[in-house]
């Protein structure tokens, strides 16, 4: 009885698993974007940092529109 349940368990994991694969395969764009934002979050810290600024009060004139024309800048 327990390995029948044991089956079926895995049964349903793996079909589970390939409809998220075909999910993750259909949105790979959303993907990459969380895969940039986990490294970006992750393994450099500054990025912290500068969200922590840009969501200050005193910091919307200055640095939030200078940051984004950098940012601009940098795409091209």
């Amino acid at each position: 009885m327990k390995r029948t349940k044991l089956l079926l368990f895995f049964q349903q994991f793996s079909i589970w698993f390939k409809i998220l694969l075909g999910e993750l395969m259909n949105n790979l764009i959303s993907l990459v974007l969380i895969l940039a934002v986990y490294l970006t979050l992750w393994h450099f810290p500054q990025t912290i940092d500068l969200l922590l600024i840009l969501n200050q009060a005193d910091a919307f004139f200055l640095e939030i529109p200078l940051y984004f024309v950098l940012l601009t800048a940098a795409a091209f």
